[in-house]
C-alpha cells in the first residue's frame, strides 16, 4: 500500500509472510536505532576493575515518529493504520504476528526480519465532518527476529564463581559438570590459589569445552618439585635429600623358631 509523497527518504514496512507493504508520506521523525548486549561484573576482593563477562546479545531495536495524511477528501487512512494495528497481533493462521523487513530510503537503516512490538502515542490530529481521520502520527517499535536454530556453538567460559568457606575444585567440578575429577583442570588454570580461600575467583568453563580436557593425574605437592629453576619445593627436596644423605647399615635379623 503506497501512501502520497515524492522526493523524500520514506520509510517501508514489508510483510514477508503476505507480501502486503506499507510505503511511509514522509520521512521518518526521531528515528532511534538500539545496538546493545549484556554483561555481568563480578568484583574480587581487593581489585580495582571489576571482572566483565558477557553474557547475551540483545536484538536490535528501530523506533521512529510516522505521520499518514489524507491530501483529499475521498483518501482514506483508517486502512493502512489498521494494518499497522493488525501486525501486532497474532496470525489465527500462522499462530504468531507477521515477520517484516523494515528499511529507510536506500537501505542504510534497515532491519531484514523484525516484529511490530508495539505503535505507541497515536495522536489524531485532524477529523473531518463525517468524523473520519486526517492527520494521524504515531510512534512505530521495531524489533529485530532472529530464527530459532537448534545449532550448537563453540562455548566459552561461562562463568565465574566466587568461593565461600569449605569450596574445593572437586566439588565445584562436581557441582558445575557431574565430574568432580574435572577439578584437576580447573586447580592447573589457577595456578595462584592451589587451594580455595572463601572470596578467590574461580573461573568456570562451559561444559562443551570441558569434556574435550583429558584429566591427567599429578601430585599437587611436587608439581614444581623438579627443574633448574628455584621453587619453594624443589628446594624443600633438595634439602631433604641433602640431610639425609649419609651412610647408615641397614641389618636383618632371621626370625628364630623353638623346638
Amino acid at each position: 500500500m503506497a501512501l502520497f509523497g515524492r522526493g523524500v527518504a520514506k520509510w517501508y514496512l514489508y510483510n514477508l509472510d503476505t507480501d502486503d507493504k506499507i510505503e511511509g508520506q514522509f520521512p521518518p521523525e526521531d528515528t532511534v536505532q538500539e545496538l546493545s548486549a549484556a554483561y555481568a561484573e563480578e568484583s574480587p576482593l581487593n581489585r580495582q576493575h571489576p571482572i566483565k563477562q558477557f553474557l547475551h546479545g540483545n536484538s536490535e531495536r528501530v523506533s521512529f515518529r510516522g505521520r499518514l495524511f489524507a491530501y483529499t477528501m475521498d483518501q482514506s487512512l483508517v486502512r493502512p493504520l489498521r494494518m499497522l494495528q493488525s501486525w501486532t497481533k497474532r496470525d489465527k493462521d500462522l499462530f504468531r504476528p507477521p515477520i517484516l523487513h523494515f528499511w529507510v530510503g536506500d537501505s542504510t537503516l534497515k532491519i531484514e526480519q523484525c516484529v511490530l512490538e508495539a505503535i505507541s502515542n497515536i495522536v489524531y490530529h485532524d477529523f473531518r465532518k463525517d468524523g473520519s481521520p486526517r492527520d494521524i502520527s504515531f510512534t512505530i517499535n521495531l524489533s529485530e527476529f532472529v530464527p530459532f536454530e537448534l545449532i550448537v556453538e563453540e562455548g566459552g567460559d561461562t562463568r565465574y564463581h566466587r568461593a565461600r568457606d569449605r569450596d574445593y575444585y572437586e566439588w565445584l567440578a562436581q557441582r558445575e559438570y557431574g565430574d568432580p575429577m574435572l577439578g584437576a583442570a580447573i586447580r592447573n588454570d589457577h595456578p595462584t590459589q592451589p587451594l580455595l580461600e572463601a572470596g578467590d575467583v574461580v573461573k568456570l568453563p562451559s561444559a562443551s569445552n570441558m569434556r574435550k580436557i583429558v584429566v591427567k593425574t599429578q601430585s599437587l605437592a611436587l608439581r614444581t618439585a623438579y627443574g633448574r629453576k628455584s621453587t619453594p619445593q624443589r628446594d624443600l627436596r633438595v634439602a631433604a635429600f641433602d640431610r639425609l644423605n649419609r651412610v647408615h647399615y641397614s641389618h636383618v635379623v632371621p626370625e628364630t623358631w623353638e623346638t
